[in-house]
């Protein structure tokens, strides 16, 4: 039995239950004696209380969520801090996770469900981002999905405050794989965008069931949140209204300076859509990948007026493009008269193009100067674990993303 269980933590709170078990902590549910409310108690792991990076990862935890007042936000009661002990008093949330609701619906939810619920996701993190916070591990396993429908964003883990001067080791923990943005993948520095395009995964994934992006291990995964892109919602999900997918899209682009620059703005084009269900937004997507000639090239338009034509498939539209019933018969006569057309010198043009570009980078290889052409690759960031305890990896999120196989080898360089 836990010893914790019917141990009274500061003289209140009485702890009942254990009610979840992570990597780094432990949650149970009590009461507090003086308030007489229910409360849930996140406890760090005694193995890890001479743990200098949990423990400052426990603590910004606990200063995040405890600087934030908003009702879709796990509100924080107390906070204790000391040698033999570290805890955080929150309000028990009497509900289930919204990854477990979408396995109980199974996998898609309808498009009303998933604007009630984005339209919440997205006021908690408008707040904490007003007060400096990036949540940074936005995903369905961290929100609470209570019985009236409301949610509960948690987990501030691994927060960051965007005001921070310096960054330590723990500002660079990536989050879940499935939900992160391309520059949480690359290590790069991260802002309000990052935890909307989390959001964008999401939408994608309660609209159509299925993850945008999913693979054998993390590090595949990583890679395709860095250079793939998704396949359109109009492809997997089209019973969605173009606005929400449109919207979703825009979330989930790979350049943050092309997704929503803020919480407010996203929350405000969803607060749009559910006004008008048929607007379509000033937005393109392109998905190059199966098909070069798609592309969703859509303006702000109401579907009373124009709406016919909004329809129009691309094959159609080249059809109605090229189509005119109008022109006469000496019209087709006049290009009967006129001189056949050859290809030769089309052919003959780019024949001697592609030995020149063979030429060209046959050269710059054998020159060591094939870096010119590749400079503009992504780079992906892959955790160093060298140095790394056991229970410090264990600890981490990548405990149950990697496959850890242990073998034991004498080095100087690290203490047994």
């Amino acid at each position: 039995m836990d010893k914790l269980i019917g141990k009274r933590l500061d003289g209140r709170y009485l702890i009942q239950s254990l009610v979840g078990v992570g990597g780094m902590a432990n949650v149970y549910r009590g009461v507090d004696e003086k308030t007489g409310n229910a409360i849930a108690v996140k406890v760090l792991k005694e193995e890890f209380l001479d743990n200098e990076e949990l423990v400052r990862r426990f603590k910004n935890e606990s200063k995040a969520i405890s600087i934030l007042d908003h009702p879709n936000i796990v509100k924080v009661y107390d906070v204790s801090v000391t040698d033999r002990l570290q805890y955080i008093v929150m309000e028990y949330v009497d509900g289930i996770t919204l990854k477990e609701y979408l396995k109980q619906r199974g996998g898609a939810l309808t498009w009303k469900e998933t604007v009630h619920f984005a339209t919440q996701v997205l006021g908690a993190l408008q707040h904490a981002h007003s007060k400096g916070i990036i949540h940074r591990d936005v995903k369905p396993q961290n929100i609470m999905l209570l019985a009236d429908g409301s949610i509960k964003m948690m987990d501030f883990g691994i927060a960051r405050f965007s005001r921070a001067q310096s960054q330590t080791v723990s500002d660079k923990a990536i989050g879940s794989v499935h939900y992160i943005s391309p520059e949480q993948a690359k290590g790069d520095k991260t802002d309000a965008r990052t935890d909307l395009y989390s959001v964008g995964v999401m939408l994608y994934e309660m609209l159509s069931g299925r993850l945008p992006f999913d693979g054998d291990g993390a590090v595949s995964i990583a890679i395709m949140q860095i250079s793939d892109k998704a396949k359109p919602l109009a492809q997997v999900a089209p019973n969605v209204p173009e606005g929400l997918r449109q919207i979703t899209e825009k979330a989930m682009e790979k350049d943050p300076a092309k997704r929503y620059q803020s919480a407010q703005e996203m929350l405000d084009a969803i607060e749009e859509f559910k006004h008008n269900p048929s607007v379509r937004f000033e937005y393109e997507y392109r998905n190059t990948q199966d098909n070069p000639e798609k592309s969703i090239n859509r303006v702000v338009n109401n579907a009373k007026t124009g709406a016919k034509g909004s329809n129009i498939r691309t094959g159609d539209a080249r059809r109605v493009g090229t189509s005119n019933p109008g022109r006469s018969k000496s019209g087709k006569k006049a290009r009967k008269d006129k001189k056949p057309f050859s290809l030769l010198p089309i052919f003959f043009g780019m024949a001697v193009a592609f030995v020149i570009g063979a030429a060209i980078l046959i050269y710059l290889i054998f020159t060591n100067s094939s870096n010119l052409l590749f400079s503009n690759r992504a780079d992906v960031t892959i955790i160093n674990f060298v140095g790394m305890t056991l229970d410090e990896y264990r600890a981490s999120e990548y405990n149950t993303l990697l496959k850890l196989q242990e073998a034991e080898e004498y080095n100087s360089t690290y203490p047994a």
